[in-house]
């Protein structure tokens, strides 16, 4: 290709592809937050490619004339060729760019670089070519270098790592040699730039307009045309706002514990023991060969020092057949048996101390145990086992912090991308609804709410059984909320449904009944957490109120 003759069947479909995203950029600057379309030109040598770039973007000749490109809405030169407009809207990018310019025809690359896309009339080679691969990774993102770029001319656009999200023309000046060549070469612009959807709807589809590419396997479609997609937008934590941190128990799994076992003494169970002292020495005498004798008195011991060592060895005859007793449990109430058995009639003990002398020391003890009977300690306690606990990589904890993504959800709070959220980490809040959006802002000004996030690609979620499919499963909280600061915490998860459905009622339950009890029983849990559920947008203030205890 030369830049300066041009294949008319060439110009005829870049003329049909400007005109087509003139079109589409016109409808797109109608709608509030969507994207800017970009174009991209896949050429199959670097010649090519540097006179299509021409082509479309204008140049500079050996002269110094500058020369408008053929397409307004791509041309990097003002339209009367008095020079470069101030922010070009096309590029150049391909691997020549960093090679000698008499490489494969990529003549003048350098001059190419210089007259529109340099970092500075003095930049050196490797600064021109820093710059560039800057621009091509940030292509049409708003805030960063290459945010005013409408068009990409390449070469090797397969091979660049490149996921840009605002693709919508594709020019293909090659050979497409297999199925798979195209469907690559169509992914570089349907790349889905939002999800939306959520409770198994379906996502709104999306469009690229293709040129050049054959596709055997796509029909045409009867279909209205779709909506625009929305600009992606970003939710981060804000740094200086550790103060509005709100941190998740990290709940993979439940586990149910059996009762604390504990017993009783059955007084009759108890049969007739009489505790002498018969073989019990009162004193001990030692002497060596030679010296005088040493006379050993036993020391006294107090009657509780004897009842809990008689306690200790009654609780392990007493576990013999109980496997999942707990003995430091079990070892309280194994104290009020022995003193009661002390106190029973049919034991005879003029004192005490005789009990921790053979063989009192082992049959006392066994025959306590012998008179004791379970005690009914009511249902099982439900425990949190914890993700570290399943993976040691996982976090015990997550929380609000180091949060950053892109969304392109339509409803955020607040509204104005320049404004942040006033009592949250994150900057803002991504929502799936307009009523979300109204609850977020309700939360922000709320007199009793201290911090607040909303609960979108935080990493938290509440595990909860799906009985009807057999199966655990996992749901994520709208937003949680905290209203008492301090050591002891109050938390508050809020759900918002507008509309309840069987499947809503059982994550409902899963938390009020599984997920509360496990982390407010839990030492490992700080704080104490509440559940607060909404039904109709309505209510909101008057249900804040009434969690907050206004």
């Amino acid at each position: 290709l030369r830049s300066d003759d041009m294949h008319p069947q060439v110009v005829n479909l870049l003329e049909s592809m400007h005109a087509d995203y003139k079109r589409l950029a016109a409808s797109y600057a109608a709608v509030p937050g969507a994207i800017t379309p970009v174009m991209i030109v896949v050429a199959n040598t670097i010649r090519n490619a540097n006179a299509l770039f021409k082509h479309i973007a204008g140049r500079r000749d050996d002269q110094g004339r500058w020369h408008p490109g053929a397409y307004d809405a791509f041309s990097n030169v003002k339209p009367d060729g008095s020079g470069p407009v101030a922010h070009p809207p096309t590029m150049l990018a391909h691997s020549g760019l960093e090679e000698p310019e008499d490489n494969g025809g990529a003549d003048r690359v350098a001059d190419i670089q210089r007259d529109f896309h340099s970092p500075g009339e003095n930049a050196s080679k490797q600064e021109r070519s820093a710059h560039i691969r800057r621009m091509f990774n940030t292509v049409g993102r708003p805030g960063d270098p290459g945010e005013r770029i409408r068009c990409v001319v390449s070469v090797s656009m397969l091979t660049e790592g490149w996921d840009v999200r605002t693709v919508t023309h594709i020019f293909g000046f090659r050979a497409f040699t297999s199925q798979l060549l195209c469907e690559q070469v169509a992914g570089r612009a349907l790349r889905r730039t939002g999800f939306p959807a959520a409770g198994g709807e379906l996502l709104e589809p999306e469009y690229a307009r293709i040129f050049g590419v054959p596709f055997n396997f796509m029909l045409g479609s009867e279909d209205p045309p779709p909506q625009p997609p929305a600009q992606a937008w970003k939710v981060e934590t804000v740094p200086e706002r550790k103060q509005f941190r709100i941190e998740f128990p990290n709940v993979a799994a439940y586990a149910l514990e059996p009762p604390d076992l504990r017993c009783a003494l059955d007084p009759n169970r108890v049969g007739p023991y009489e505790v002498t002292a018969a073989h019990v020495p009162s004193k001990t005498v030692s002497a060596g060969t030679v010296g005088k004798e040493a006379i050993n008195q036993t020391m006294p011991k107090r009657r509780r020092e004897v009842v809990y060592r008689i306690a200790g060895q009654a609780v392990r005859h007493f576990c013999e057949n109980r496997k999942e007793a707990r003995r430091r449990v079990l070892f309280a109430s194994m104290l009020r048996a022995v003193e009661e058995w002390l106190d029973h009639p049919s034991v005879v003990c003029p004192n005490h101390e005789l009990l921790v002398h053979p063989p009192h020391d082992t049959n006392a003890p066994l025959e306590i145990a012998r008179a004791c009977v379970d005690v009914d300690n009511g249902k099982p306690r439900i425990r949190p086992v914890f993700a570290d606990e399943l993976d040691r990589n996982l976090p015990r904890a997550t929380d609000t912090s180091e949060i950053s993504f892109e969304t392109s959800l339509k409803h955020r709070y607040p509204v104005d991308p320049h404004e942040a959220a006033g009592n949250s980490e994150l900057n803002r809040a991504a929502c799936h609804s307009d009523s979300e959006r109204l609850l977020a802002a309700e939360l922000d000004r709320h007199p009793r709410i201290l911090a607040w996030a909303r609960n979108f690609r935080l990493g938290w979620r509440i595990p909860w059984l799906d009985r009807d499919a057999g199966a655990w499963r996992h749901y994520e909280p709208d937003f949680v909320a905290r209203t008492v600061d301090g050591p002891d915490p109050r938390h508050l998860v809020i759900e918002f449904k507008g509309r309840t459905d069987e499947d809503a009622e059982r994550k409902r339950d899963a938390v009020l009944n599984w997920w509360l009890p496990t982390v407010n029983g839990s030492t490992a849990c700080r704080g104490r957490w509440e559940y607060l559920f909404i039904e109709d947008r309505a209510d909101i203030v008057l249900r804040l109120d009434e969690a907050t205890g206004g």
